[in-house]
Order: structure tokens, then sequence, then C-alpha cells
């Protein structure tokens, strides 16, 4: 056969499985416009009976003016719609009008043949142009869209006999569907950037979940699972800003209370997707799910929860259908390759085998680790707010008092109540505000006998302190409930956001350390096969040999190595598979803590000071000090608080500044509704023992002393305490260590609340050499001596 029987040959092979995979194209194609065809068709029913005040219907016009592809689904969609309303015969017109002053439009006015183009779309026929029939102008398409939204009004201005009603309807409706046509013409149009096409699709989606309202199906939310599938959509393929956002917006369309719900399950998704999908779905299903008993309780059951259900289990499916192949098809055929690039691959892939594994593990290590510690403190939240829930002692107090003056006044028995008879009435009020507080409402059979039979108004006044309690309560709760969504949501983001950011360094390679590694191992003749440092705070070292025998023969000679190029200790070093061996730089210092407490003079229960030291994760340690506002058991009820936040937030890898703003936001709605001040000053320092470095964040602190050199330095702040105003107050000091130096935190209670305290300071002088036990306990024997009437705590840390 020659060269042309050859050439015939390949063009009919190639022409018999064209023809073959001809039916198979159309087929696949037929199929993805009915889908989509269906979808913009119920879109355009849904759409067309959603109403705004005064029954104002913009969406269903703006719908079929805006749209440049699938324009008779949307339509067909429109008309079923119409026939379930009473104006079917108007609507149906009007949408029927709109779509021939359309095509009037784009033959007469902006024609598809124009020299502009036929630039675009080639040397092509009109009939090739067909599927840009309807890509006219987008002013040309608002002009459309108002004058039939105004259509639609003026029908009805009319018809009702020109009622204000039907008037301001038809205002809004002119108004609202050429500026939804301005907005939603982004996810339309190809050349528009990539916000403008994303703020399009977010706001479609924000009008078919307001249109579809409390529609059921089978028993599902119609409006939950659309807003649950986008979010989910948005946030694997727009990352997990775009998902929060998406959520809390589309959210919206529900009821306030359930925005939290879809911004959460954007943030968890957008932030998990990375590690697994599957884990990721999983877990934004659980935090929307408890978002949802949190804001609904049982009620989540009707329709939510189902809907919340279905959109993860579709979505996950999706997922893995679609974007699992392309994965999969993304991978490169193999080709000849020669045995060192094979052997560089090898290497290639064991690297991030062991890296992607670090980073897994530390991740869930962490994620897990917050998990736990922010159900730690929910835990303790739900039991202090049954206590928020009900007003205080001083509160019921008040409401008896005023209901007892309220009806006392005018009343002709009044001086013989509270002047003859006063101890015993004053005695009976106690009595009443007592059960009160400890029941939640009171009856006749809980006032004093001689009150019940002295007081003919006494039923009166029972029902309008329980009138006014339940008030109370209510206030009490519904301020926190709007207070938490509003402070409490960034606190959250930031806490895991950070967290995730830093890990996100924290395996990012070090080239130019590896390479002066690779340089002094071969100069000393140790023979390996590759590769890599990454890290920023925390080093790790992955060493590739020939053989795990080999290795074991070099382990002690490449650890002598590490430590004298890093100028840092080194593990003993452990092996990840079989040619593989890891070592971590050890930590640069260490730290010995010692502290101190003692109550002020007259309590002998509580103490309004907390302090602690306690380790965290990867190569740090923490010590703070917290000093609850006033006196006594609220005091130290605050300070607790603080320090059971921090201790639970830090020492699973928390960020500080979440942590902290997280907590300000929950001090503040304690404190919501309350005569009782909620705020604490924190005094915290973060120390990482791996680049030796002290962060201190003070908010309403006392100042904290350095002790360095014979020279003392003094780290203050002018903030307020966390729980005051509504933005978090507090400064960071950042700070290098040295060996040897004496850090001191101290309470206000040490320094009496002054800005100069030369006792300290002559103190701490003389003793800088003393251990810490002895430094803690000199200051708070000090402090007493000079007269210290609030409570006093002292941290102390020599850095070794």
């Amino acid at each position: 056969m020659d060269v042309n029987d050859k050439e015939i040959a390949e063009n009919m092979t190639a022409d018999v499985k064209a023809e073959k995979t001809e039916p198979k194209k159309r087929t696949a194609l037929f199929l993805k416009n009915a889908f989509f065809g269906t979808v913009y068709a119920l879109g355009g029913y849904f759409l067309g009976g959603a109403l705004l005040p005064y029954g104002a219907m913009p969406f269903g016009v703006a719908f079929l003016a805006v749209a440049d592809r699938r324009v008779f689904y949307i339509y067909a969609g429109l008309v079923l719609s119409a026939i379930r309303s009473e104006r079917r015969l108007l609507l149906i017109g009007v949408y029927t009008a709109l779509l021939f002053v359309r095509l009037l439009i784009r033959f007469i006015i902006d024609p598809p043949w124009k020299k502009s183009e036929r630039e675009d779309v080639g040397e092509k026929t009109v009939s090739e142009v067909y599927p840009y029939m309807f890509s006219e102008h987008v002013s040309l398409r608002a002009a459309s869209a108002a004058v039939g939204a105004f259509a639609i009004g003026l029908h009805r201005l009319i018809e009702g006999g020109m009622l204000y009603y039907d008037l301001y309807g038809t205002i809004i409706s002119t108004v609202s569907a050429p500026i939804a046509v301005l907005i939603v013409s982004g996810f339309f149009s190809e050349k528009a950037k990539k916000y403008r096409r994303l703020i399009g699709f977010i706001v479609l989606a924000f009008g078919v979940i307001f249109a579809v309202g409390d529609t059921k199906l089978y028993g599902i939310s119609l409006a939950a699972f659309v807003c649950m599938l986008t979010t989910l959509y948005l946030s694997r393929t727009e990352g997990t800003v775009t998902g929060v956002l998406s959520g809390a917006v589309l959210g919206l369309a529900i009821s306030v209370e359930l925005s939290p719900l879809f911004a959460f399950a954007g943030l968890v998704s957008g932030m998990l997707y990375p590690i697994s999908s599957a884990f990721a779905l999983c877990s934004s299903l659980s935090v929307a799910v408890a978002w949802g008993i949190y804001a609904q309780g049982l009620s989540i059951l009707n329709g939510l929860l189902s809907a919340l259900v279905s959109a993860t289990l579709i979505f996950g499916i999706w997922e893995k259908l679609f974007w699992g192949s392309k994965r999969r098809s993304s991978v490169a055929e193999p080709s000849e390759k020669t045995e060192t690039d094979i052997k560089r691959e090898y290497i290639a892939s064991e690297i991030l085998r062991v890296t992607d594994k670090e980073r897994l593990t530390d991740t869930e290590h962490r994620l897990c680790g917050l998990t736990e510690g922010l159900s730690s403190i929910s835990d303790m939240l739900y039991g202090i707010s049954h206590k928020l829930q009900s007003p205080c002692y001083t509160d019921i107090k008040q409401i008896c008092d005023s209901a007892f003056d309220s009806s006392c006044t005018g009343c002709e028995n009044r001086s013989v109540c509270w002047g003859e008879r006063y101890r015993q009435t004053a005695d009976a009020l106690n009595g009443l505000c007592g059960t009160l507080h400890s029941k939640g409402s009171i009856v006749m059979e809980d006032a004093d006998q001689g009150l019940a039979d002295n007081c003919e108004r006494l039923s009166e006044i029972i029902s309008q302190i329980n009138h006014n309690t339940g008030l109370h309560s209510r206030q009490l709760l519904e301020n926190d409930r709007t207070e938490l969504f509003a402070s409490d949501f960034e606190a959250v983001s930031k806490l895991f956001g950070g967290s995730i950011d830093e890990k996100n360094e924290e395996y990012a390679p070090d080239e130019d350390l590896w390479q002066r590694i690779e340089r002094e191992l071969s100069r000393s003749g140790i023979d390996i096969e590759g590769g890599c440092v990454f890290g920023k705070r925390h080093k790790r070292i992955i060493i590739f040999g020939r053989s795990r025998e080999r290795l074991i023969g070099y382990q002690a000679r490449i650890r002598e190595l590490l430590s004298e190029i890093c100028a840092r200790p080194v593990d003993e070093g452990v092996f990840d598979g079989e040619t593989a061996l890891r070592f971590s730089l050890s930590e640069k210092i260490s730290v010995v803590f010692a502290k101190r407490n003692l109550r002020a003079d007259g309590e002998d229960e509580y103490c309004g000071d907390t302090s602690g030291v306690f380790e965290g994760i990867e190569g740090r340690s923490y010590a703070f000090i917290s000093d609850g506002m006033g006196s006594g058991r609220e005091a130290a009820l605050t300070s607790g608080l603080c320090g059971l936040f921090l201790r639970r937030l830090l020492s699973v890898g928390g960020e500080p500044e979440g942590a902290l703003r997280l907590l300000n936001g929950f001090l503040r709605n304690r404190g919501a509704g309350s005569l009782h001040e909620c705020s604490a000053t924190v005094d915290l320092m973060e120390l990482d023992l791996y680049c030796s470095r002290a962060c201190f964040y003070k908010s309403g602190a006392a100042p904290t002393y350095v002790f360095r050199n014979g020279s003392l330095f003094k780290l203050r702040s002018h903030t307020v305490p966390v729980g005051i105003i509504k933005e978090l107050d507090f400064r960071k000091i950042d700070l290098e260590l040295s060996t040897n130096d004496l850090v001191v935190m101290v309470s206000d209670g040490v320094t009496d609340g002054r800005e100069e305290c030369p006792w300290l300071f002559d103190l701490l002088r003389s003793q800088s050499e003393a251990e810490p036990e002895r430094i803690a306990e000199l200051v708070v024997k000090y402090a007493k001596s000079e007269g210290a009437t609030d409570d006093v705590s002292v941290i102390v840390a020599r850095v070794r």
C-alpha cells in the first residue's frame, strides 16, 4: 500500500469514527439544552409569580427581557405562571408582546448583521447567527422591561379605579424592572468582567429564592434547597470569601435569622474543600443544621432539614460525577521518560505525599481542637443563657417597686400600707421578689396573707409584675440574638481564617535553605536522592535516600550537619515510609513560669482576677491575667469567662485576635438589657518558642515589665476593657526575646491603678536574677504591704 492509499484509509477510518461519535455528541447536547432549558423555565415560572409591596410584579418581565439564551423556555415558564393568576390573559399578552418587541428591536434597531457584529461572529449567515438573536444592547433590554412592567401596572391601575395602592405598585414595577435588568445583565454577557457575572448570578438566585417563598415539594423547602445548593456551588468554584458573602446575602431572601446558616456553610465548605470534598460537605451540613436548630429549634424539621440534606447530597453527586471526572481526565498521558526523569518525578511525588500528609494531619488536629474548644464554650454558654433569659434580682426588685408605685398612687390605704405597716409591706414585697426570681412568675397564693387581706389592688399589681417581667425577658433574649449575629460573625471568621492562613504559610517550601543543606551533604560524601525544607516557623526537613539501611547509616551524621547549618538543635529524625527521613528543628527557647493571686480585703469567697499559664500547639505558650470589672461574684464570673475563652481557643491553635473579638462580642451581649456591667481587662502574652518572640495583647490591662541586661522596659496601652464598646479595643506589641529575659505581668491591684510604681521597679531591679517563684511571692507581699485594696495577680516568666 502506497502513501496515498494509507492516507485514504486513515481518512476513511476517521470518517467512520466521526460518524459514530456524532450521534453521541448530538445526544449529549440535546440533554444539556433540555436540562438547562428546564432550569430557565422553572426560573421564569417562579419569578413570574413573585410579588413586591403593593402587588408589584417586575421580576417576570425583567427575566424575559434580560436573557439572551433559552428565551422561549423562560416564556413558557412565565405563561405557566400566568395561568395560575387571576390576570392570566393580561400577563400572557404582555409576555407575548414583550417577546415580539425584542425581536423587532433586534431586527430594526440593533440587527445582528451589523458590521460590528460581523467582526464578532465571523462570515456567518443569519441562521448561523440565531444564537445571538436576543443579544441586543442592554439599554434596549432595560427599556423593554420598563415598558412591559408599565403595561401590567397601567392595566391594574385602570381596572382598580385609579387607587393609590395600584399607583404605587405601578411605580415600583416600572422602576424595579429596568434596574433588575441592568444588574443581572452581567450574568448573560460573556464579555462582562468576572465580578459582574458573579453579582448578576447572585442577584438572579436571590430573586428565585425570594419568589419560591414558602413553597415545598414533598415536604422540602425549595427556597432553602436552592440557597444551600447555590452557596455550596459558589464556595466550591469561587472560593471561601465568595461562598460566605453569597450565603449571607441569599439567606436574607428566606429570613434574617437563617442568613448565618448559609454563610457558615459557605465558610466551612470553602475552607475544607482543599482537604476533602466529602469532609467539606459533611462539615458544612453539620454547621448548617446546628445553626438551624439554634435559630428555629425543632421547627427545623418542617422542610428546612430535608432541604439542607438533599441539596448537600445532590451537590456531592454532581461534584463527584463532573469535577471528579475532570480531575481524572486532566492527568497527563504517560510518555517516554528517561530513568532520571522517572526518579525525579518519584521524589517530587514523595515530597508532595509527605508534605500533604503533614498538612492534613496538622490541619485536622487544629480544626478538631477548635471545634472542641467552641463546643465546650457553647455548653457553658447554654447554661448561662438560661439565667440571662430571666431578669436578675436587682431588675426584678425594680419591676416590683414600679408596679407597687403605679398601683398605690391614689389608693386610700397607701398611708396605712406604707406608713403604719411599712415593715410588713416591705417584707411582703421582698418575699414576692424572691418567689418571682426563683419561679419566673407569681400568683395570688404567693403573696403574704397580711398583704392579700389589706390590699384591694393586689391582683392588678401581680398581673402588672408578670407582664413587665415577661417583656423584660423577651427584651433580653432579642437583644442577645440580634447582637450575637452582628458581633460574632466576623470574630468566628477571623478565628478560623487566621488559623488556616497561618497553616498555609507553614507548608511553603524554603528553597534557599534546602540548597545549602544539599551542598553540605554532598561535600560530606552523603549520597541522597533528594529532599525539601518547608515551614516558616517550624522548619521540617525531609531527606530521601536510596534505601532505608543507607539512611540509617547516615542518620547521625545528617542530624549533626543539619544542626550546624541551621544553628539550632535538631531532633533524632523519624522515618516516613521506607526511604523518607524527616527531621524537625527544636525550639529556640524555653520559659519558666510562676504565678500568684491574692483576694482583696473583705472578699472571703470570690476573687475578681483570673490568671493562667497554658501550652498551645506547635511551640507556643500563653499567659494571661483578666480582671473583672466590679467586685464579688459578677467580677469573678466575668474574668473566669475570659480565662475559659482564651484557654479553650488558643490551646488548640486559635488566632488570638479572633478569640478576643469573639470574647468582646459575648461580653457585650451578656450585659445587653441588664443593669449590671459585664466587662474585664485582658492582658495576654503569646510566646513563640520556635522564633523566640513574644506578642502582647492588651485591652485595658496594667503595664507589663520586661527586665533585660540591667534595663527595665514598660509595655503599656491606653485601651478600654473588653465588653464595653462594639469594636474590640486592644494593642498588640511584638517583642524579640533574649536568653535570661524576665517578663512580669501584673493586674491593677499591684500598681493600684497608677501609671508609675516605684517600689515595683526597685524590687525587680534588686531581684532580677532570682527564680520566678521568689519574684512572684515578693511582688504579692510588697503589694499587700503598700496598701493594695484590689485583687492582686502576678505572672513571672523567665526565658531560658
